[in-house]
This record gives structure tokens, sequence and C-alpha cells, in this order.
């Protein structure tokens, strides 16, 4: 079985994927192996945060303090930031900010991150990871990528027209590893899988 716990990774546009202030444009570039594969975000001209997402996770499917790893490779189209972040049993968030153009890592918060990276997948493209805890609670989880106007600012007025790229999402138990895809529904390793009934995956873009 894969390590990545997701279904249709590289398929934002599949009903999986719910789009909140936003829409995707399916095959819209070059992927960082190869293909024209990877999808682009396109915001709405509404106020908010722009994203895409799956939506959240039953807090009693989860282990208590399991370390995760959650993934998405990004790239700068119209807008140049973006924040991975992910929401605990605890109702705390752990994640980062991260720039795009460079590579950067911007901003980074909470008491669970255990590690972060952005590696260079090429073409200028990145994958931006964050590791940390589950913890323990009784809030449902949120693994999400938001959109940002700038470092660490992720709520602002859509344009209607701007966006990033996105491609190759990945949640994974214990620390980053290679990518794996997933493109169906075989492997549905997260209870409950399906539009509006466990994680949310949220994908926004800045500028």
């Amino acid at each position: 079985m894969s390590n990545n716990l997701l279904s249709f990774t590289e398929q934002f546009d599949n009903a999986y994927w719910q789009k909140g202030r936003g829409s995707i444009v399916a095959n819209a570039t070059t992927a960082p192996y190869g293909g024209n594969t990877a999808d682009k975000l396109v915001e709405d001209a509404t106020s908010g945060q722009h994203l895409v997402y799956i939506g959240p996770v039953d807090y009693t499917t989860m282990p208590d303090n399991q370390t995760r790893t959650l993934s998405f490779h990004l790239k700068a189209a119209e807008r140049t930031w973006a924040k991975v972040e992910v929401f605990n049993k605890n109702g705390n968030a752990f994640g980062i900010s991260v720039n795009l153009t460079t590579g950067v890592v911007g901003a980074t918060f909470g008491a669970q991150l255990l590690s972060n990276s952005v590696t260079d997948a090429g073409n200028g493209w990145w994958r931006a990871s964050v590791t940390g805890s589950t913890s323990s609670g009784t809030n449902n989880l949120w693994y999400e990528l938001l959109a940002e106007t700038a470092d660490n600012t992720d709520t602002y007025a859509g344009d209607g027209a701007s966006g990033i790229y996105v491609w190759g999402a990945q949640l994974e138990v214990g620390s980053l590893s290679s990518y794996e895809a997933v493109p169906s529904t075989a492997n549905l390793s997260l209870p409950s899988l399906g539009p509006g009934t466990y994680q949310q995956i949220c994908v926004g873009f800045a500028s």
C-alpha cells in the first residue's frame, strides 16, 4: 500500500477536492516530472481565503500524538506565496508560509511543528511540507494550503483571474518520504473519504 493517505493526488478538479472562493483549471501546465497534468487554482473576486479542500477529519478516528507530514508541489503563477497549515486535535495550528518564487520559508508557527522543508522540484516547482503531531483533544483535524498576499497573510480580495499551480499532494504517517501518486480511490486510508466528510486540504495563493 502507498504511504500516501490521500486519493486523486494530482486531480484537483475532481469532486474529491472541494473548492472555496476559486475554481480549478485542470492540466494547466507541465508537472514537475513531465506531462501536462498540473492544475491551476484560480481565485474568484470575493474576499476571504481562496482554497481547495477536503473537509474535517473526525478526531475520534485519528490517533493521539501521531506524527504526520502534509506536502504539496507548488509553483507560482500570478500569486507567489502560500501557507501550509495543520489544525490538530487540540484545536491549535502549526505550519509555514512559503515564497513560491524563491522557495524561502517565511513565517513558521505552532508548538506542534516538528520540522518543515521546501525542496526544489525543478522548473519553478517546489515541494513544501510540514511535519507535526496530531496532539490530543476533541477537535477535528484540518490540513490546509492557503492563499497569501504576503508572508503569513492568507485573507484577501481576489481578482477573479490570478492563481497558482498545484500538483502532487501527500499526507503520510511519520516524516516526509518520496512522493507516491494515488490517481483514484484505490488508496482510501483515511476514514470516510469523500467530499465534506473528513480532512480539509486547502490550496490558496498569494501575490
